[in-house]
């Protein structure tokens, strides 16, 4: 448990000079600990039903060796062999989900593909304060609307959908999501460790708009057909350790 305590510490606290170096020593013993031991058991697509303490490890960035770095060497990252290069990793969690899966909805997706890129001002901190003492102030995410551009490229440009800057709306996202195949979301987020229940997606909020969250309670409601949803959002999969 410690060692995964320190693994996510620093996998949080990057901009920290001594987590920045310590890292890669750090996944490393995770994967000695946790994935090594079993390794030879294992073929190339692997499905991981975490439990406890596991559920906070993401297994594609242990790496299986490290080399420790001389002194004002800089640790090459983009070149370390992490596990993502030698295994597919599937997640599920519990056996019961994995075997017992449901009918799939035989809806037909309308697009095969939808990418939401809100774009985020410096007066949006001053439309949202009137709204929530929870919103933080929400930079620009440089680069958001040229990814799903790139994403949206490898599907039929007449059945895929992008929502970028004042398209990115929470009204969009609910009203196209659901007949969507894939999803991708490049946005803000908040996570509340108090009240998981507060944590929310960010989309561009509109000056006559009253929430631009898209909470938890509003996925619960949401009926998704969808194959495939990816994230790049703030805080995604953060949460403690306990």
């Amino acid at each position: 448990e410690e060692t995964i305590k320190d693994f996510q510490y620093c996998s949080r606290s990057y901009n920290e000079a001594s987590c920045f170096e310590s890292w890669p020593q750090k996944s490393h013993l995770l994967y000695q600990q946790i994935f090594q031991v079993i390794e030879n058991k294992l073929t190339e697509r692997v499905t991981i039903i975490p439990d406890g303490m596991l559920c906070y490890v993401p297994f594609s960035t242990l790496i299986s060796e490290y080399n420790k770095r001389a002194s004002g060497q800089k640790t090459p990252y983009a070149t370390l062999p992490y596990l993502l290069h030698q295994y597919i990793f599937n997640y599920n969690y519990s056996a019961f989900t994995l075997f017992d899966k449901p009918n799939k909805d035989q809806r037909q997706p309308a697009y095969s593909f939808c990418g939401f890129a809100p774009s985020f001002y410096d007066n949006q901190q001053a439309i949202a304060s009137t709204l929530s003492s929870k919103n933080a102030q929400y930079g620009r995410i440089l680069g958001s609307s040229d990814l799903i551009e790139e994403i949206g490229a490898y599907y039929d440009a007449s059945s895929s959908r992008l929502f970028k800057n004042e398209a990115g709306t929470k009204e969009n996202f609910l009203r196209h999501a659901p007949y969507s195949r894939v999803i991708h979301l490049h946005t803000h987020g908040h996570f509340d460790a108090q009240e998981s229940g507060e944590s929310f997606i960010a989309f561009h909020q509109k000056e006559n708009s009253l929430d631009s969250n898209l909470y938890i309670r509003d996925l619960y409601n949401l009926d998704l057909n969808a194959d495939m949803v990816t994230t790049a959002v703030c805080y995604s999969g953060d949460g403690i350790a306990r």
